[in-house]
């Protein structure tokens, strides 16, 4: 399994949200389909704009020629100027089981990845899986200090924390023996969210491979 990030840091804004970027929830009709491990991707991408912030959280989900799923999550400032917002409540540790050390503090969005079919009224109601095995326990969260001012400040119309994997299975809890797993038969969701609680998602199915 392979993951990235690359996140920028920032401060507090109103203002009316630019109509360039995204609907307030939107989801793009591109299908994928590997022929390798039988993985269905139906829609390829998700956003939610938040109208208090205009930033979007954005999924995108893909396979590639391995038959690995194609994770990219990041969040995008639709206004055409620079956009400083205050630190959001931040997110529950499990958007951040892709990661092996910690959360990062100060990221910005993160994924998880549910086995079952939910959706945005019921993915709290799933567990997440474990996208690497977890070498430490994971410190989340945001301390203010005079060299965090406590707010993110987002370039015009760019897109900000851009963090992504590919995978092809996951890990038990890693609180015990932590063995690897190809991803089962069945339905996956993916939902990706951002410290200001809110949350985009997308689904694939692994179906056998003919």
């Amino acid at each position: 399994m392979e993951s990235s990030r690359t996140s920028t840091s920032g401060s507090s804004s109103s203002s009316q949200c630019s109509s360039i970027g995204t609907s307030s929830s939107s989801q793009l009709p591109q299908s994928s389909t590997s022929a390798l491990t039988g993985i269905v991707v139906p829609l390829s991408s998700a956003s939610t704009l938040n109208p208090l912030t205009c930033l979007s959280v954005n999924l995108n989900l893909s396979t590639n020629s391995k038959g690995w799923v194609i994770v990219t999550a990041y969040e995008f400032n639709t206004l055409g100027r620079v956009n400083n917002v205050s630190y959001g409540a931040g997110l529950n540790s499990s958007f951040f089981q892709w990661t092996q050390t910690d959360c990062t503090a100060g990221g910005i969005v993160g994924y998880e990845l549910l086995q079952g079919n939910y959706g945005l009224s019921n993915f709290t109601g799933g567990t997440s899986l474990w996208l690497q095995p977890r070498v430490g326990t994971p410190p989340c969260g945001l301390t203010t200090t005079s060299d965090n001012p406590g707010y993110y400040s987002f370039e015009p119309l760019s897109n900000a924390s851009v963090i992504s994997g590919t995978y092809l299975g996951s890990w038990t809890d890693p609180s015990n023996d932590s063995t690897y797993h190809p991803f089962a038969l069945g339905t996956y969701t993916l939902v990706a969210g951002d410290g200001w609680g809110n949350f985009a998602i997308l689904h694939f199915a692994v179906r056998s491979a003919a």
